[in-house]
């Protein structure tokens, strides 16, 4: 599974590249990471455990990373999660843009035959809400140290990302149900067809919907044709 993206940071590169490369900076900001232990220069082990669908789970494994040249450095990610293991790898490239940094990154990641019946698209935007939520904490670190921050979005951002918050943010979703709970959210607790996953029930409330709105037209059709015709053509003698 191909994943790649861009991120505008708060900061210049090289404060950038230190926070990267920081054990406490890392699990303060990477969603679920309980335990990351350095086994030597650039290789740790990591215990993290992941609350969104359809990745919920437990995971550990081990992570290398190799600083390159020119704010550039590859990741390297092995390790095993709920009945499947994994394993990834990752470019990252360093770009300033005027007093921030952009972040590139592009690679690809395996998952076991656990995940087979799970479409691509799907970890993709799950992917894409925990780099996210991982960014938005680095930044706020990055934006902590600076009096007067200067953001400058990328395309992604502008675009893409709210998109995706949109269709895959369990938090966003949580926060729609709580707010506005309708008959079709009550009727997919009710049958625990979300289990417990705020994203999943708005999956099946969309999915009700949808069916509702096509049962209604063919109901509409079948009324149709039972109604009697007010004219009818006089027969010929």
């Amino acid at each position: 599974m191909h994943i790649e993206g861009t991120y505008t940071l708060q900061a210049p590169t090289q404060e950038v590249w230190s926070r990267l490369l920081d054990e406490q900076s890392i699990q303060y900001a990477l969603p679920g990471l309980e335990r990351l232990t350095r086994l030597e220069d650039h290789t740790y082990t990591f215990a993290i455990h992941l609350r969104h669908a359809p990745l919920r789970g437990n995971y550990t494994g081990k992570a290398r990373i190799e600083p390159g040249e020119q704010g550039a450095f590859r990741v390297q990610l092995e390790g095993e999660g709920p009945n499947d293991a994994f394993q990834g790898e990752y470019a990252v490239q360093l770009q300033a843009q005027e007093e921030n940094t952009v972040v590139s990154y592009q690679g690809a990641l395996q998952m076991g035959r656990g995940k087979a019946f799970v479409s691509a698209p799907l970890l993709k935007a799950t992917m894409r809400v925990l780099l996210q939520h991982f960014f938005t904490s680095l930044n706020d670190q990055l934006r902590d140290t600076r009096e007067e921050p200067i953001y400058l979005p990328t395309l992604e951002e502008q675009y893409e990302m709210p998109f995706m918050d949109e269709q895959t943010s369990e938090q966003l979703a949580m926060a729609r149900q709580v707010a506005t709970p309708t008959l079709l959210h009550r009727l997919v607790r009710r049958l625990d067809l979300g289990q417990e996953s705020p994203a999943m029930e708005e999956l099946w409330v969309r999915r009700l919907r949808g069916a509702g709105i096509v049962a209604i037209l063919l109901l509409l059709v079948w009324v149709g044709t039972r109604l009697p015709r007010r004219f009818t053509r006089p027969t010929r003698s």
